[in-house]
């Protein structure tokens, strides 16, 4: 068992490797799934420690039975019965570095002709009827521009909704914040 959870964990190194993550930003979760003998609820067990001891064992069953208790109610499991573990698991994470944000000093009133995507006629349960709607290219909207509802805006991806009585601004940092009172 302890060589597939080092098998693991030498994978998941090698694809951060290759990744470009520093190891200082790498971070490992192991868990077992585990079940009674010949029963197919599995249960996910967490293992705080990066291998199995056999001093372990028995606080592995514990760990097993407050788990399977925990999902499947009190009393639940059978504390003598054999366990089976089905699944060795390895969640390999990184800490993500944290963005640098800039403030634009310069905000934009003025919707450049390249955002403007022309309307769609577009159904609205807000007015109970079908409005033509202004579409518009979210990679062009600057700081400073303000769209009132209904309207559409779409970027690579996703898409933001602007629904009748709202409206929608483009932050300082180039963020789309909708205001849900009176549009502006």
């Amino acid at each position: 068992m302890n060589a597939s959870l080092e098998g693991l964990e030498k994978r998941a190194n090698e694809q951060m490797d290759r990744d470009g993550i520093a190891p200082a930003r790498r971070g490992y979760g192991f868990s077992l799934d585990m079940r009674h003998k010949g029963q197919i609820n599995e249960v996910e067990v967490m293992l705080p420690e990066k291998r199995v001891k056999e001093s372990l064992w028995q606080a592995l069953h514990k760990r097993f039975y407050t788990r399977y208790e925990q999902l499947y109610g009190s009393g639940s499991s059978y504390g003598e019965a054999r366990l089976e573990i089905v699944t060795l698991r390895l969640r390999a994470t990184a800490a993500t570095p944290r963005p640098k944000l800039s403030e634009t000093k310069k905000l934009d009133s003025k919707i450049s002709p390249k955002a403007a995507g022309g309307k769609r006629s577009i159904y609205w349960a807000d007015l109970k009827r079908a409005a033509a709607t202004s579409i518009y290219d979210g990679a062009f909207l600057v700081p400073g521009n303000a769209i009132k509802g209904p309207a559409v805006i779409e970027t690579t991806d996703t898409t933001v909704v602007v629904h009748p009585g709202r409206s929608l601004k483009v932050d300082a940092y180039g963020n789309f914040e909708i205001n849900f009172g009176k549009s502006k």
